[in-house]
């Protein structure tokens, strides 16, 4: 995969949304999209449930303003949603 200005930003991003939720001790795990891949690693990702489009990460506590809601899945985009993106995050 080639590393870009825009991706190395959005992995920025990223890491510091981690720290935050580290340091506030708030369960997440980061989902292994986007990495370069062998086939067989590809299909062996895919035989674990990795899909294209999943968010980049996944907070496993209910926000404040919705307490109701289960967690959080954020995409980490600058620019636009793909549509795997868009499919997965509103269903």
């Amino acid at each position: 995969m080639k590393t870009t200005p825009t991706l190395l930003r959005e992995l920025q991003q990223q890491a510091q949304v981690v720290q935050v939720l580290h340091r506030q001790r708030i369960p997440h795990a980061a989902v292994p999209n986007g990495h370069v891949r062998t086939h067989n690693q590809r299909g062996t990702a895919a035989l674990e449930g990795v899909l294209p489009g999943m968010p980049d990460l996944l907070i496993f506590r209910s926000p404040p303003a919705v307490p109701h809601a289960k967690g959080v899945a954020l995409e980490m985009k600058l620019g636009s949603l793909a549509p795997d993106n868009i499919h997965l995050l509103v269903a």
